[in-house]
């Protein structure tokens, strides 16, 4: 949150602007990646002037990766790599409902 609220109020408009400001945090590669993409846009696809407080913080499908199967108890798990060791494990996710459909996208 610090990071994205520190890039997108240095007036950060590249990905390799962004990408000096984030930086220093420690924060995974794909975070890093998912605000280089992100901050950019705010200003030039969204035209934003100022974050709300509340402003969602965006990532990437690098690395971060949803499952779905209508099979399983819990249909939606989420893959978590485990850095260095090339494996993963499965979390499984209790979807809200009300936002459902918007999982199948």
């Amino acid at each position: 949150r610090r990071a994205l609220e520190d890039a997108f109020e240095s007036g950060a408009d590249t990905q390799n602007a962004v990408n000096e400001i984030v930086t220093p945090y420690t924060l995974t590669s794909y975070a890093k990646d998912a605000l280089k993409n992100y901050v950019p846009q705010l200003r030039r696809t969204y035209n934003a002037s100022e974050l709300e407080d509340d402003h969602p913080v965006r990532f990437t499908n690098r690395g971060f990766r949803i499952d779905h199967s209508g099979e399983r108890a819990y249909e939606f798990c989420w893959r978590v790599p485990q850095a260095g060791r090339g494996n993963a494990f499965w979390i499984p996710l209790r979807i809200n409902p009300e936002q459902e459909s918007l999982w199948f996208d």
